[in-house]
This record gives C-alpha cells, sequence and structure tokens, in this order.
C-alpha cells in the first residue's frame, strides 16, 4: 500500500512537470510564431527598400545622361562661341584695312 502511493506520488509529480513542459512548449511556440511573423515584416520591408532603391538608381542614371547631354551641349556652344569670336576678330581686322584704306584715299584727294 505504501508502495503505491509513492507510485503515486510520483506520477503525479510526472504529470505536473508533463503539464509544465507542456505549458513551456506552448509558449516557445507562440515565441516562434511572433519571430515567424516579424521575420514575414521585416522580409516585406527589404524588398520594399529594394525596390526604392532601385527606383534612385534608375533616377540617377537618368541624371546623369541629363547631366552627360547638357555637358555636351555646353561644349558645342563653347566651340560656337569660339568660332563667332575669331570671326568677329577677323571682321574687326577687315574694318581697320577698310578704315585705313579710307584714309588713305581721302589724304590723296586732299593732296590733290
Amino acid at each position: 500500500s505504501e508502495q503505491i502511493e509513492i507510485k503515486s506520488e510520483q506520477i503525479e509529480t510526472q504529470s505536473e512537470q508533463i503539464e509544465t513542459k507542456t505549458e513551456q512548449i506552448e509558449t516557445q511556440s507562440e515565441q516562434i510564431e511572433t519571430q515567424s511573423e516579424q521575420i514575414e515584416t521585416q522580409s516585406e520591408q527589404v524588398e520594399t527598400q529594394s525596390e526604392q532603391i532601385e527606383t534612385q538608381s534608375e533616377r540617377i542614371e537618368t541624371k546623369s545622361e541629363q547631366i552627360e547631354t547638357k555637358s555636351e551641349q555646353i561644349e558645342i556652344k563653347s566651340e560656337q562661341i569660339e568660332i563667332k569670336s575669331e570671326q568677329i576678330e577677323t571682321q574687326s581686322e577687315q574694318i581697320e584695312i577698310k578704315t585705313e584704306q579710307i584714309e588713305t584715299k581721302s589724304e590723296k584727294i586732299e593732296t590733290q
């Protein structure tokens, strides 16, 4: 009879331990579920950030191309300005020559 009581207490103790283990496992299960949801959320955030980075990269590429185009246009304008400058210089020399010719003619006329 005493052995039966001892066995009974052991079984009760084991039963309580099993219940405790079961509760721990349940708690761990809930934690794992929560962590899983967090990981899913973080994954979606990373995906969103990746798309934003891709979009920004495309914008930067577009801006770069625009800047390159502007640079080429500026270079072309610079060359045109240089050409105009040379033309103006040439015209100035021609005007100077014409002026000297006119002065010379004027002097000849005066001399006569």
